[in-house]
């Protein structure tokens, strides 16, 4: 770690800091972070670009990935868990994002504004009567927050949490497993592992491709009713959407209907948020209202 440190040192004053989740270094050599509650930030520092070359070169090896002028898009997990998205010439100019897991035990009350015509009570019955969950919004919208919140409702059950980074609370009963692509295990492979674990609940920290979404949807339809992840979307609308489309691509189009149709039955509520505040919902099964 002090290796780690050492090597991102212009910028390591912004890690395992409260409320900070992501560090920016831009082509410009300028520093930016990503702050819960103030949003986006320039510091006001800079990192040279022969640093920002160099922690790049540093990540690379460590992670015995090539990061070149061939290759010059780096995405992996940092020695504590953070995840790096890094960029050479020809893309960019050196330049990376660090992502950096705040497992928050936030509440229900967090997300809601004066004007929210929604309760804690309604939010609080969701998960007591088992309704399956689909947060969408925006990069820094509060989705894995608000996936806390609801994971912070869960009496004594049995979770499945499945991951790319480690964001989500823990529960009383919970399994944890993660994603690792570099090695060849995908959310889909742990979506389909997660239903030999005996979950009541199985909790996806966000559908990001069609295989996923439909091995979610799948794992909700063989009984696990009340499970819940995160999806990018600007309305809720567009989350259902955006939720139809990833499977559409991935799988027989001549099962459209059968697509939609599952979606509708087996996603119970969706809920919409931007900026950390719940901006609308969408209540897809009557048992739900």
């Amino acid at each position: 770690m002090s290796e780690f440190m050492n090597i991102f040192s212009p910028v390591s004053q912004y890690f395992g800091k409260p409320h900070i989740c992501e560090v920016m270094v831009n082509g410009d050599e300028t520093v930016h972070i990503s702050h819960i509650n103030d949003g986006l930030v320039n510091t006001g520092k800079k990192m040279p670009t022969e640093d920002i070359r160099a922690a790049i070169k540093w990540v690379a090896g460590k992670n015995d990935i090539d990061c070149n002028d061939n290759h010059p898009v780096l995405e992996c997990t940092l020695p504590n868990t953070y995840r790096i998205t890094a960029m050479l010439p020809p893309v960019s100019e050196p330049s990376f994002t660090i992502r950096i897991p705040l497992i928050e035990h936030a509440s229900f009350s967090d997300f809601i504004h004066k004007e929210c015509p929604y309760s804690i009570e309604m939010f609080q019955q969701f998960i007591e009567y088992k309704h399956t969950i689909l947060v969408a919004g925006a990069t820094a919208s509060g989705k894995t927050s608000f996936i806390n919140a609801c994971l912070n409702e869960i009496n004594y059950e049995r979770v499945v949490k499945i991951e790319d980074r480690l964001e989500l609370v823990q529960t009383e009963n919970c399994v944890s497993l993660l994603e690792r692509k570099d090695i060849g295990v995908s959310m889909a492979n742990l979506l389909k592992l997660s239903l030999s674990l005996r979950p009541d609940r199985i909790i996806v920290g966000e559908i990001r491709d069609g295989y996923a979404a439909w091995q979610f949807l799948n794992a909700i339809r063989k009984g696990h009713k009340g499970s819940f992840s995160t999806i990018h979307a600007g309305s809720c609308d567009e989350a259902l959407d955006n939720l139809f489309m990833m499977i559409h691509d991935r799988v027989n189009s001549s099962i459209s209907t059968s697509i939609q149709e599952w979606i509708s039955k087996l996603i119970d509520v969706v809920v919409f948020l931007n900026k950390r505040k719940i901006m609308d919902i969408k209540v897809l099964s009557k048992g739900a209202k």
